[in-house]
């Protein structure tokens, strides 16, 4: 459930409510209401948009950083490893490597960056709406913090 659903909710409540007062649909409410779930949509839609260039553009700085990095050491490599290593298996290496960072990474960072912050709106929406939920989740994230050090080590 996003910032959207939260306003929609907001709105019709708001509306059955005045409803209710004035026996028939008040107008100004309307129009905030309107105004503001557009103004939701259309920064959900701007950081969505500043998310992806965001992680397209890091992806693309590691590919090109790594593609140096890697041609700069074969070059630099002895004659004795091009006698051993074929030119087709070096090739294969690069493009192997380029395509895990180009289409592998950013799918699965991507996946990671949504389910965290996900899960992070849900348990501030469930703390929001049912506050005594607090008082148990904070001693289950301090515990789980607990047990990642004390494996860790």
């Amino acid at each position: 459930m996003g910032w959207s659903q939260i306003w929609l909710s907001d709105w019709s409540t708001q509306a059955t409510k005045d409803e209710l007062e004035t026996g028939s649909s008040v107008q100004a409410t309307t129009d905030k209401y309107a105004l503001g779930y557009g103004l939701i949509s259309a920064s959900l839609g701007i950081a969505i948009f500043c998310a992806n260039l965001t992680l397209a553009l890091v992806c693309l700085a590691a590919t090109s950083t790594l593609f140096s990095k890697a041609l700069a050491r074969v070059i630099r490599s002895p004659m004795s490893y091009f006698d051993t290593t074929l030119l087709g298996r070096i090739i294969n290496r690069f493009s192997k490597d380029v395509d895990t960072l180009d289409n592998v990474i950013p799918i699965n960072l991507r996946m990671l960056v949504t389910m965290f912050f996900s899960v992070l709106f849900a348990i501030i929406l469930i703390c929001y709406t049912t506050p005594l939920f607090t008082a148990f989740i904070i001693p289950v994230i301090i515990l789980y913090l607990f047990l990642q050090v004390g494996f860790r080590n």
